[in-house]
């Protein structure tokens, strides 16, 4: 393994190499095993419903999230961070102050040789058919999807159980596999594989699991535990159906729960023959699909503009903002320092309240001062774009210039499509230098405001 340099850069800097190039699910299995063999098999664990892996490296953490595209090429996203804050801290409020479904993540897995979760957030509960859609649904959804991304070695089925006696079959698991989620009733030995491209679209886990209830409200049936899932601290995922074992707090939770929400309209029961025609139900085509969310994901104020690409202007140079840092540090505000680089007062769009200067413009906002030392205009009714390895290049450059000045960032993150954001911490201030396809950015406020939630 090498160790040569700072792992996490090395992991990051891997990632803004492949700007450019098309990245498929097997490339992403690479990257995964090659970012392993920088940092260690030791410790590290794989997180859901929304994918990403987590590395232990000494007080820091490193996290890749993997992102598939059915029409386009995937995408890869670096992120590392202090451990007490990003952890200890923040992810441990928001588990214990936040609805289930604002959760991280409601399952991990420990691929590594040893533990390294430092706390379990223990068991929500959902108990109604409605709540059972918001996360345990979504997650049965992902599970087939998230092991397609995993490179084969780390993989391992993940099955979810429930006992439905009340209708007659018994226990009934739902293993998830790359070809999708198989049902099995276990008595009879029984199953249906639902086809990995139809899950969330034409087949519903949450109508399936209801349906071979027989309709009967999720309060009726008991969840009998999961494979596959677990750490040191929790062999389960983190929202569960009640098992009716529940003792202590758990039992109280539950009873509170079934107080405050009460269970829709009853859902239509299915049988395993009703499931078995369901699934061979013909999977939407991806151009279709594609089609459908381009569409809902449209922007009427946008829809008739296209944006134009051209050379890059910068606004502020690197030596430029190391003053503004400078003199910030030492106590003088933002606004009067850009004022005296000949910010003039004016405004951008819709009005909003900005410092002008030449080629660069400033805004407060709710976190301290955001200067776009790269910024784009509107010319003839489109958007100046800018070539995306030039804006990741110099924020790279202005990163690396606070890095020789102040030392090593609080935080890295770093995409393959050209991302790239870095926060430092010097004193009681924050720095951060980012870029997006109009800009690049660096924001000064306080180290804690900044920080706050950085790793989401």
């Amino acid at each position: 393994m090498n160790r040569t340099v700072n792992p996490e850069a090395q992991v990051a800097d891997r990632v803004a190499s492949l700007l450019g190039t098309t990245l498929t699910e097997e490339g992403v299995h690479r990257f995964l095993l090659d970012a392993a063999d920088i940092l260690g098999t030791e410790s590290f664990a794989a997180y859901g419903p929304e994918l990403f892996f987590r590395w232990a490296c000494g007080d820091r953490y490193v996290e890749i999230t993997p992102v598939s595209s059915s029409d386009r090429d995937h995408s890869l996203y670096v992120k590392s961070f202090d451990r007490e804050r990003g952890i200890d801290i923040d992810e441990y409020r928001t588990f214990k102050y936040c609805e289930f479904y604002e959760f991280p993540y409601v399952w991990a897995a420990e691929l590594g040789k040893e533990s390294f979760n430092t706390f379990g957030p223990g068991t929500y509960y959902a108990v109604t058919w409605d709540m059972f859609d918001e996360i345990i649904a979504v997650t049965l959804h992902a599970l087939p999807d998230n092991l397609a991304l995993m490179p084969p070695q780390w993989r391992r089925p993940f099955t979810l159980r429930w006992d439905m006696g009340a209708s007659g079959l018994g226990l009934v698991s739902f293993t998830a596999t790359v070809e999708g989620i198989t049902v099995t009733v276990e008595p009879t030995g029984e199953r249906v594989l639902i086809p990995r491209a139809l899950l969330g679209s034409r087949v519903k886990m949450g109508d399936v699991v209801a349906g071979l209830a027989g309709g009967r409200p999720l309060a009726d049936i008991r969840f009998a535990g999961s494979e596959g899932f677990g750490d040191v601290y929790h062999q389960d995922l983190y929202v569960a159906t009640p098992s009716g074992n529940e003792s202590g707090w758990d039992k109280k939770l539950v009873k509170y729960l079934l107080q405050e929400h009460e269970e829709g309209h009853p859902r239509p029961a299915m049988t395993m023959e009703d499931l078995r025609r369901l699934a061979a139900t013909p999977a939407a085509t991806p151009a279709a699909t594609s089609a459908s969310a381009d569409a809902a994901d449209e922007d009427p104020e946008q829809s008739q503009t296209c944006r134009k690409t051209v050379p890059m202007k910068i606004g502020l140079s690197i030596p430029a903002v190391l003053h503004i840092v400078d003199q910030v540090i030492a106590g003088a505000t933002v606004e009067d320092v850009l004022t005296r680089l000949g910010g003039k007062p004016g405004s951008r769009w819709r009005g909003k309240a900005a410092l002008r200067g030449d080629d660069w413009l400033a805004e407060g906002y709710s976190r301290g001062w955001k200067i776009e030392v790269v910024t784009s205009e509107r010319e003839n009714g489109e958007w100046l774009c800018f070539d995306e390895r030039q804006l990741a290049d110099y924020a790279w450059r202005i990163a690396q210039a606070l890095e020789q000045c102040y030392g090593s960032p609080y935080g890295m993150r770093t995409g393959n499509h050209g991302f790239f954001d870095r926060l430092f911490r010097v004193g009681n201030h924050g720095i951060e230098v980012g870029n997006s396809p109009l800009a690049v950015e660096v924001k000064i406020g306080s180290f804690d405001e900044l920080a706050e939630l950085w790793c989401w």
